[in-house]
């Protein structure tokens, strides 16, 4: 699906076979589950009753359906959403942990990525960076991302074309194998292909020579990005470093400090510098209001925050109805995930030679 194509689709927002799905259950601190690809005739069980695909079908976003369950005249109600870029990574089935939103969106700003850019990937895994990265990048621009692992390779692939239509998948370039043999494979290609471009044009012997020399002096294949996912990057970086442009960062996702250290250690005998050594930790709140009982009207609402037992020892015991007084519950979202990785961002400094 062209970008285009993409805009009217969530503008209508009607789901059809083949979509991805988020329903939610209709009440506070409903349970949410992602379903799909939806097809005529498939069921989605839940603990609430049995989803119908068919009742989804031609539905919009925040349209409600209602469950059939065999145990209650009626099963439960749910909400429908078209799923969100990070609801879709976090859900997809998965062949390895995905590089999380948080650090995936981390590591599109460090890259400093404009539309029309060209970044390689090693490490596609789950492809939660590559779709970040096909987002940033833009119509006119072009992921290329490597995996080693032909089983992860495929199931890439799979998870890009199934989200949102398939919107960004022409983006991305996949590619199976060693990332410095890809690249080696593709800049082998593309000065065979210059090659015989200078063979038919040429019309002078010594201007083709002198071109020539030029040429040979810088790859073709040049990348404004680099986002390596993998144990040891900077022995890859020996030879990705000249395929960096100049000016340019490439960023190694590491979940260790013994791996930063290492990498720290390699690229001083590479034109990189070390621009930022990050750990990203997002922490969910919940803020919410709530009524309190507590039967003294005159108490101050500070004193609501303080303890349960504080506001169940007030005033109770008059036999008068006692008003009530709206506070304010606010703490972190007891959902942590915890340590993923270390970003290191390296920047390249000086020009291949």
């Amino acid at each position: 699906m062209c970008y285009q194509s993409a805009i009217a689709y969530r503008a209508c927002g009607i789901f059809e076979e083949g979509d991805m799905v988020m329903v939610r259950e209709a009440s506070t601190n409903g349970k949410t589950a992602m379903i799909g690809p939806l097809e005529k005739g498939r069921v989605y069980g839940t603990r609430k009753g049995d989803v119908k695909h068919d009742h989804i079908i031609g539905k919009t976003s925040r349209d409600r359906i209602r469950a059939h369950s065999s145990k209650k005249v009626f099963g439960g109600l749910f909400i429908l959403h078209h799923p969100t870029m990070e609801e879709y990574i976090l859900n997809s089935r998965r062949t390895c942990t995905p590089i999380y939103p948080k650090d995936a969106s981390t590591i599109c700003a460090l890259l400093d990525i404009l539309p029309g850019d060209t970044i390689l990937e090693a490490g596609t895994g789950n492809a939660g960076l590559t779709l970040f990265l096909a987002k940033s990048v833009g119509e006119k621009g072009k992921v290329f991302t490597v995996e080693r692992n032909e089983h992860a390779h495929k199931h890439a692939q799979h998870l890009v074309n199934g989200f949102s239509k398939g919107t960004l998948a022409a983006q991305v370039e996949f590619h199976h194998g060693s990332v410095v043999d890809v690249v080696s494979n593709v800049e082998k290609s593309l000065l065979l292909s210059t090659t015989n471009n200078k063979i038919d044009n040429v019309t002078n012997g010594v201007e083709s020579a002198e071109n020539e020399s030029e040429a040979e002096k810088k790859p073709l294949l040049m990348f404004d990005g680099i986002a390596l996912d993998m144990p040891t990057p900077w022995v890859e970086l020996e030879m990705l470093h000249q395929h960096l442009k100049t000016d340019r960062y490439c960023v190694c996702y590491l979940p260790n400090m013994s791996q930063v250290m290492d990498l720290i250690g390699a690229v001083r005998s590479l034109p990189l510098l070390v621009e930022n050594i990050i750990e990203v930790d997002w922490k969910e709140w919940d803020v919410r209001s709530t009524v309190v009982r507590n039967g003294n009207a005159m108490l101050p609402k500070s004193s609501f925050t303080n303890t349960a037992q504080g506001l169940s020892e007030v005033g109770a015991d008059d036999g008068v109805e006692k008003p009530q007084d709206v506070v304010w519950v606010c703490h972190p979202v007891h959902r942590p995930i915890g340590h993923t990785a270390f970003l290191v961002c390296l920047r390249k400094c000086v020009d291949s030679k």
